[in-house]
């Protein structure tokens, strides 16, 4: 099959930009979620948890839509769909989390209605099982999730149509390349012109492809490529998104067209640090099994509350977001897109409390369904400028690496776009040199600890996580600090105390993404102290005192897991030499203002401020020298704040039990930072 040219003439190729807003309609459509006359509420989203179920409706056909080709289009239906047609069959999918569309043309007729029948089997029927109930297909998690799981949708189509799309956005070439998969599906060849528009802003825009044949019922790929100079970024903090509105021209008519949103952005590795826009990029990190209640509450799964939590979320100062054991429907990365939420898109290839479908299962015959379902997967989400990392599989402890590099080679045969790694082959954390461009420390705890420490002790530095970060790939933690099962509770709350402490070492020791789960106990207590320690350790623009770091949870947790404040003591009159670290992880402006006041029993007593040079996504360590005043008190405190320009960015408080010396003096009443500290020394 030959390739058409991939140039494109072109005067200039941009897109609307927009901050925020749905995402816009692909083409003509008529959106068939609802409520059916039989099955109830499509979709739902979160799944439902049954053997077999037939979902039924009647559709009405837009008149408008003669000589037009009609599909039936869903976004997902797990995990065997059988569709009818007016009785009859017009098709069948397996596979779960995947979209697929069903060419009704030839049975139905504009201007009139049909009867749309869908049975829906779950995952314990063939070829998702075989004849011994053993999985031959990915299924993601032990939750059912079974039903219509995405939205529906009845799309119309010109003979010539455009049948997919690839938009690949290149920062450091400073181009954009669209891949267009354009298929004829007349009796005839086809001679036909690609063009694309823009929409929106002040400047119209329009583009052109040279002339390409196609032959008779079948599809070609037309790739443009353009230098783009001033295009403008999508940043997490700034998501500007594009409109991009193509057609296909035939003797000067369109005769299809549609429109894809996307953000112009670029993630490449450098040395073992993540770049996004040539900026380093740190992932602070949550994840979430969608649908799942117990991960964010059943509320969280619906546009509305999808988009309330990942406000919350973010307002934790969590950057990343990991689609865990299975994808997520379509409006979960749209809402990402638009809110600047970056994702970790992960495959349904998970064994992790599925043992009983996987153990003694046809490794063979898995591995073959296991790459098609990848193949179909990775072609409907990479236009998601959200999406940065692809991981193939979680805690598939019974495939090999090179089944795992297998998997990662279908995956960059359709987006070669994004770094790739897995989530712990081991199945108990210790790392495993797959020879993917990250290494991921799935579960660095317990066992990976080579003094045998538990995530919650305090036998070693915090900054001992460097053991753990390889020199030439980011290092990355799936489930960092994952809080245990309610049997061992006390356990579990003090290591939710301790997300707020170690992520601070890891942080400091170029962990390129650290995964603790964040949202599942701190939507609960959002404004709690061991919440905001924790969101002050993930702030992108932070100073931090870094002995009192190193003292743990001690200042905080007693012997059992309730706050009792045993603050370390200091001796009255004495000078403290310290050392700050402060954090730039934002995407603009090296400057970084910090401030420390002192203040005894709420009295201020002393002040320190200076500027200082902070690379974007780097970190410098700065010296301060304090005297603890004489004057009797009994508590200290020590409040730390970083500012960018006038605009408060983080604050926090240390404090500290003044022990009476007998000394006496007049205290200095200062705080010396950076250089001003090491004269003083």
């Amino acid at each position: 099959m030959s390739r058409l040219p991939h140039q494109l003439i072109l005067t200039v190729l941009v897109a609307a930009a927009t901050l925020s807003g749905a995402a816009p309609a692909l083409r003509e459509q008529v959106s068939l979620n609802g409520v059916w006359r039989e099955g109830g509420v499509v979709p739902t989203y979160s799944g439902e948890d049954f053997d077999r179920k037939v979902f039924a409706r009647t559709v009405a056909v837009p008149a408008g839509w003669k000589s037009r080709r009609v599909r039936l289009e869903f976004g997902a239906v797990n995990f065997i769909a059988r569709v009818f047609v007016d009785g009859e069959k017009a098709g069948e999918h397996v596979g779960a989390w995947l979209p697929f569309a069903i060419d009704v043309t030839d049975k139905v007729k504009p201007g009139g209605s049909f009867e749309l029948r869908v049975e829906v089997l779950d995952r314990t029927h063939p070829p998702i099982t075989d004849e011994r109930g053993k999985m031959l297909w990915p299924v993601g998690d032990s939750t059912p999730y079974a039903g219509i799981v995405d939205d529906v949708w009845l799309r119309a189509y010109g003979d010539v149509y455009i049948e997919d799309a690839r938009i690949v956005t290149s920062v450091r070439r400073a181009t954009l390349e669209v891949h267009y998969r354009v298929r004829n599906t007349t009796a005839h060849k086809a001679l036909v012109i690609v063009a694309a528009d823009a929409v929106g802003g002040e400047n119209g825009i329009s583009a052109a492809s040279t002339p390409t044949e196609i032959p008779p019922g079948e599809a070609r790929t037309v790739s443009i490529s353009r230098a783009w100079q001033n295009a403008e970024f999508w940043w997490p903090d700034r998501p500007v998104l594009y409109h991009l509105k193509s057609r296909v021209l035939r003797n000067g008519n369109a005769v299809d067209q549609e429109t894809r949103r996307f953000g112009f952005r670029e993630i490449w590795i450098e040395g073992n640090q993540f770049r996004l826009n040539g900026v380093r990029m740190n992932f602070r990190s949550d994840w979430v099994l969608f649908g799942n209640a117990r991960h964010w509450g059943a509320d969280a799964y619906t546009p509305e509350g999808w988009a309330k939590s990942l406000e919350e979320v973010k307002r934790m100062n969590v950057n990343l977001v990991r689609l865990h054991k299975h994808p997520a429907p379509r409006f979960a990365m749209d809402v990402a897109d638009e809110k600047g939420m970056c994702l970790v898109a992960e495959s349904a290839i998970n064994s992790a409390n599925v043992e009983s479908f996987i153990d003694g299962f046809n490794k063979p015959a898995y591995m073959v369904n296991a790459l098609k379902w990848v193949a179909e997967w990775v072609p409907a989400v990479r236009n998601h400028p959200s999406i940065v990392l692809w991981s193939t599989s979680n805690e598939m402890s019974v495939i090999t690496p090179e089944d795992a590099r297998s998997i990662e080679r279908v995956i960059r045969a359709a987006d070669d776009t994004r770094p790739v790694g897995s989530e712990d082959l081991t199945n108990i954390g210790v790392p495993v040199d797959i020879g993917h461009s990250t290494l991921s420390v799935h579960y660095p705890r317990r066992g990976n600890w080579k003094w045998n420490a538990q995530p919650w002790g305090n036998d070693r530095s915090i900054y001992a996580w460097q053991e753990f970060v390889s020199p030439d790939r980011p290092t990355m933690t799936g489930e960092c600090l994952w809080t245990p099962a309610a049997a061992v509770q006390p356990e579990q709350q003090r290591t939710i105390w301790w997300q707020g402490i170690w992520t601070r070492g890891m942080r400091y020791t170029g962990w390129a993404q650290i995964g603790p789960p964040v949202w599942r106990w701190a939507r609960k207590e959002p404004d709690s102290l061991r919440a905001t320690n924790l969101k002050n350790a993930f702030s992108p623009v932070a100073v931090f005192d870094k002995a009192y770091d190193e003292l743990g949870i001690a200042p905080y947790v007693g012997a059992g897991h309730e706050f009792v404040g045993a603050w370390p003591e200091v001796d009255q009159g004495v000078w403290l030499d310290r050392a700050l670290v402060v954090y730039n992880d934002d995407f603009n402006d090296n400057k970084v203002r910090v401030s420390l006041s002192l203040e005894v029993d709420g009295a201020a007593l002393a002040q320190g401020e200076a500027t200082y040079e902070v690379g974007l996504g780097e970190h410098r360590d700065v010296p301060y020298r304090l005297q603890v005043p004489f004057n009797g008190g009994k508590t200290m405190k020590l409040l730390l704040r970083a500012f960018k320009g006038d605009q408060l960015r983080f604050e926090e408080s240390r404090l500290f039990r003044l022990r009476e010396t007998g000394r006496r003096g007049v205290s200095s009443n200062r705080i010396l930072l950076g250089k001003a500290a090491m004269d003083r020394q």
